[in-house]
C-alpha cells in the first residue's frame, strides 16, 4: 500500500517523507483513596482521545524568485497553522488512507531548518513540519 500525504479537513499537512505515530487511547477513570480502607476505589468513565503525531516535509509552491518562494512558504504554513484554531473539528485521513472523524488539529509547526531551493527555473520551499492531531472519539 502506498503512503499518501495525510490531510486534515481536506488540507494536506505535508508532501513527502511523512511519518505517523498513533498514541494510545486514553482511559478516563476517577481513583480515590478511602480513609481507613486498604486499596483504592475506581469509577471508570470510558475512553478519552488519543494524539496522532505526523512529521514530514512540506514542499511549497514554486515561485520565480527566492523572495517570492519564501513568501509563498509562509503563506502555506499559515493556512495549515490556522486550522489549529481550537474550534475546527474535521476528518483526518492518515498516511494509509484511513479516515478518522471527530478530530482536531492541536498544533502545526515547522521544525528544523527551512530551505528555499532552485526548482528548474523557479524556487520552492522545503520545510520539515510536525503536526499533532487529537482523535476525540477513538
Amino acid at each position: 500500500m502506498a503512503i499518501q500525504a495525510p490531510t486534515f479537513a481536506g488540507t494536506a499537512l505535508c508532501t513527502t517523507s511523512q511519518k505517523q505515530i498513533d498514541g494510545p487511547v486514553g482511559v478516563r477513570v476517577n481513583i480515590e483513596h478511602i480513609p481507613g480502607a486498604d486499596g483504592q476505589f475506581a469509577q471508570p468513565n470510558g475512553h478519552s482521545g488519543r494524539d496522532i503525531i505526523i512529521t514530514g516535509i512540506l514542499h511549497t509552491t514554486a515561485k520565480g524568485t527566492r523572495a517570492l518562494a519564501l513568501s509563498a512558504a509562509y503563506d502555506e504554513l499559515r493556512i495549515k497553522e490556522d486550522l489549529a484554531d481550537g474550534k475546527t473539528i474535521g476528518t483526518f485521513v492518515d498516511c494509509a488512507n484511513g479516515s478518522l472523524t471527530n478530530c482536531i488539529l492541536m498544533s502545526y509547526a515547522p521544525m528544523g531548518n527551512w530551505q528555499i531551493v532552485p526548482d528548474s527555473t523557479n524556487y520552492k520551499g522545503i520545510i520539515p513540519i510536525r503536526a499533532v492531531i487529537r482523535e476525540l472519539n477513538p
